[in-house]
Order: structure tokens, then C-alpha cells, then sequence
């Protein structure tokens, strides 16, 4: 099967197929007065603000009280 080509444009190890890409893990979260800490797997770690994190409230996923509090 011809891929058109395309294979000498994409770095070498690579294919034309998606691959799925890495979602970083959180390892640690502390509740602030007005946010949250997060620290992530790489070590990196961020303030989010208690206001931002209410404005984008209507795109996160809705927790159920029946679901197991240990997400993967």
C-alpha cells in the first residue's frame, strides 16, 4: 500500500497513524484559601486560582457521589 509519500516528510520512527498524546499525572494537590497547588509527575507545580477554576467549571467532567474517589 502506498502512503503517497508522505513518509519522507515525518521524522524518522514515525507514522502517519495518531498516537495518543502523554496526559501528565498529577501527584499531588493542596487546597489553598483562594486555589489549589498542583504538583505534576515532572515536578512541575502551578497555582490555579479559585476563580479560574470556576470559570471553566461548565467544561469539566461532572463528579458523581456514587463514582470510587480513586480516578487513574
Amino acid at each position: 500500500m502506498s502512503d503517497g509519500g508522505q513518509s519522507a516528510c515525518l521524522p524518522r520512527g514515525h507514522n502517519l497513524e495518531m498516537e495518543e498524546p502523554h496526559i501528565p499525572r498529577i501527584v499531588e494537590a493542596l487546597r489553598l484559601r483562594d486555589g489549589v497547588l498542583v504538583t505534576f509527575e515532572d515536578g512541575k507545580r502551578a497555582i490555579y486560582s479559585a476563580a479560574l477554576l470556576y470559570a471553566v467549571f461548565p467544561k469539566a467532567a461532572e463528579w458523581i457521589k456514587e463514582e470510587s474517589d480513586d480516578r487513574d
